[in-house]
């Protein structure tokens, strides 16, 4: 089966050359990037169906209705998308951890839009579950069109 094939060749890739290898290989990460690639491949070959592919100019909108249309079970599921674009299934969040090469799941947003859950604390930059600080840039004068002054 592809799962198992890609499976076994991403745990015997070298961890240093690719993030999550190695004998304790997360297929979910990997079966992410792979279903990506199929989908634009099989968007591909429905406009080459369609004769297409002659050089001419192909909109952005083209290439979404192809990728919106499409249907397939891909190596985490079902791969098919609501109007809008978004993919149908569960939404993870995950942060990198540079002592396991791995991408780690913090938290779930299941599909039925039901609460944010939080699995785990995330580890920062800073190796410290502590929020950081996001506004790192010098303050700066701006003109507030709200209150039609200069704020800082």
């Amino acid at each position: 089966e592809l799962s198992d094939c890609i499976s076994q060749a991403y745990a015997e890739a070298d961890p240093a050359m690719y993030v999550g290898a190695g004998v304790t290989a997360d297929l979910r990460q990997i079966g992410l990037q792979f279903d990506t690639i199929v989908t634009a491949a099989l968007a591909v070959h429905a406009l080459n169906n369609k004769e297409m592919l002659d050089g001419r100019y192909i909109t952005a909108e083209q290439w979404s209705n192809e990728i919106r249309n499409i249907v397939w079970e891909g190596l985490t599921g079902q791969v098919s998308f609501y109007t809008n674009g978004d993919r149908k299934g569960d939404l993870e969040i995950v942060y990198y951890d540079p002592e396991s090469n791995n991408y780690i799941s913090a938290a779930i947003i299941p599909e039925d839009g039901s609460e944010l859950t939080f699995t785990k604390e995330i580890v920062w930059f800073s190796n410290s579950t502590e929020y950081p600080d996001l506004d790192v840039r010098e303050p700066f004068h701006y003109w507030s069109c709200e209150h039609s002054e200069l704020r800082y």
